[in-house]
């Protein structure tokens, strides 16, 4: 007889060594839950792609992240493209300290509206533009020319139309990494928005905070 062939596909792979990882992993995310100031506690923030892990790594170390929630490190992890609900469910049961950055995408599908509701989601709007003031940065000419902005892609009329501001996202914050990096120490210093920031800081605060309370069974 042929001998038994064992299927295993990409993400029901990962997703199950997770699940098997969490057995092992609850009491000890319960010990590790006491405090959200406890000095050991390690932050990890999940986001789908390299652009906003860059993006939100640099502005992690620029701010200080985590000495704003009393934490040891912050983490900034891409995961590619977030397709199944079932991820987000996994992770959310790991630890209080394990949130996903989203944005809205393009579309308003079902399934993504489901995903941003979820606990352990922190949504920015229309993406990690918000964290800039980009009619700022499209006002500056030496700015324009450094980012390789045509000038008939200003347009101030529309600086509050989502699309608009992730077409100016798309273009700011293009690949190759050396680039991006290079385009964030230029308007990191001079451009970040420190309102939406310390909305930002705040949000992950509250669902730290919230999902806490829920492991504890507050």
């Amino acid at each position: 007889m042929f001998r038994r062939v064992r299927r295993i596909s990409g993400l029901n792979s990962y997703l199950g060594q997770i699940d098997k990882a969490l057995k092992g992993r609850k009491d000890l995310v319960k010990k590790s839950q006491s405090k959200i100031d406890t000095p050991e506690t390690i932050l990890t923030l999940y986001v789908e792609g390299k652009k906003d892990e860059i993006v939100l790594s640099s502005l992690v170390q620029e701010i200080g992240l985590a000495g704003k929630l009393g934490v040891k490190d912050v983490k900034v992890v891409s995961v590619g493209p977030i397709l199944a609900e079932r991820l987000i469910d996994t992770i959310n049961n790991l630890s209080p300290f394990s949130l996903f950055v989203l944005d809205q995408g393009k579309t308003a599908r079902t399934a993504r509206k489901n995903i941003l509701q979820k606990e352990c989601v922190v949504e920015i709007d229309p993406g990690v533009i918000s964290f800039f003031r980009l009619d700022e940065i499209l006002e500056d000419e030496s700015i324009r020319t450094l980012l390789g902005i045509p000038e008939d892609k200003v347009q101030v009329d529309d600086l509050e139309d989502p699309d608009y501001q992730r077409e100016m996202e798309a273009l700011i914050f293009a690949p190759p990494r050396s680039a991006l990096e290079n385009t964030l120490s230029q308007i990191i210093p001079r451009f970040l928005d420190t309102q939406k920031v310390d909305e930002f800081v705040a949000n992950l605060k509250a669902r730290i905070e919230a999902r806490k309370d829920t492991a504890d069974g507050g």
